[in-house]
């Protein structure tokens, strides 16, 4: 888990916002501090990343307002608007949400956007985030060669095929939590 910061090219990190705590317990989760810890945002997120497939995990936990419209959120990723919501609305004040998505990157930076919806008075906040690589990863596939020069029992030449490996580039996985 990687503590908070400003975004850096070649790297990940949010654009602006206001980091905020809170020590009151948090319901739904064995983790507390991980909810507590949070960042009041009307922009992005950024993460270089290889482009692929991903599972974004966000957590959220409302300390601060009382009713839906307060802090009514959009969240988009790569530029499509993917949901509108409140926390609060949902699960109430002081519980763990969590919610996830699957995005894909083409152009290596996957890129969450946290908005205001229409009416609300309060920043967005999330408290965590999770990019992960989503699908198996791939295999090295052997593929067969022929053999022109093997030795063979026959007196004329005869294509022989062997297996030879031929590697593939397998990626790490990418995988960062923020906190």
């Amino acid at each position: 888990l990687s503590a908070d910061k400003a975004s850096v090219t070649g790297a990940w990190g949010h654009s602006t916002g206001t980091a905020k705590s809170y020590t009151t317990a948090v319901n739904g989760t064995d983790d507390d501090f991980l909810y507590q810890k949070q960042r009041e945002i009307a922009g992005d997120y950024k993460f270089t990343v290889p482009n692929g497939s991903y599972i974004v995990t966000l957590k959220f936990a409302e300390f601060s307002v009382t009713t839906s419209a307060a802090r009514l959120m959009t969240i988009s990723f790569e530029g499509v608007l993917r949901e509108t919501f409140s926390v609060y609305g949902l699960v109430g004040s002081y519980t763990a949400l969590d919610k996830t998505y699957s995005v894909t990157v083409s152009d290596g930076v996957l890129n969450i956007t946290f908005a205001k919806g229409s009416g609300a008075k309060s920043t967005p906040a999330v408290s965590a985030i999770e990019v992960k690589s989503a699908g198996p990863t791939p295999t090295p596939t052997p593929t067969n060669t022929p053999c022109l020069t093997c030795p063979t029992n026959t007196p004329t030449p005869t294509r022989t095929p062997t297996m030879t490996p031929t590697p593939t580039f397998t990626p790490l996985p990418y995988v960062q939590r923020v906190n």
